[in-house]
């Protein structure tokens, strides 16, 4: 019999997050030993676009997967906010019109890499300074896609690990 593991110090909600373009993507490699995947080496990591995570309930991954005419798909969602908004109108505009595969940790330390070279996530953004004085100013992000597979599990989220 298998029985599932239970961890009662299971917390929500995103740490880190980073977006890889698509055509920098060099794709991934299984660590049998460990089954988790490894970015392949990349030579450069300056088109790579940090989004910094806060400690509270605004950063979220989720994949539902579904089946249709026989086949199964999955659909992650990577959501969150960038503060003040007008603040990085170039950076989220670049998002708004880039093809992108995500690095991310959640705050249980699970390391994921949403996206593959054939199916890159999608970024849409939207803008809202909120009704009122307290409200926040802030673009809200959500990186999505339909895939044929599930996010995989990385060994690391330190982008130094993976260069030459």
């Amino acid at each position: 019999m298998v029985t599932i593991d239970f961890d009662f110090e299971n917390v929500g909600g995103l740490h880190e997050c980073y977006a890889i373009p698509a055509a920098a993507f060099k794709g991934t490699r299984v660590n049998l030993i460990n089954n988790t995947h490894q970015l392949k080496t990349m030579l450069s990591n300056t088109e790579i676009i940090a989004i910094p995570m806060y400690a509270d309930d605004t950063f979220s991954f989720t994949e539902e997967d579904e089946e249709e005419d026989g086949n199964k798909f999955w659909n992650p969602v990577i959501e969150g906010i960038i503060p003040k908004f007008g603040l990085n109108n170039d950076t989220i505009e670049k998002l708004a019109r880039g093809e992108w595969i995500v690095l991310h940790e959640d705050n249980n330390g699970v390391v994921r890499l949403s996206g593959t070279e054939e199916i890159p996530l999608r970024c849409t953004t939207s803008p809202a300074t909120g009704r009122a004085f307290a409200d926040r100013s802030e673009t809200v992000f959500r990186f999505t896609a339909s895939e044929q597979q599930p996010s995989v599990i990385m060994e690391s989220l330190d982008l130094d690990y993976y260069q030459n």
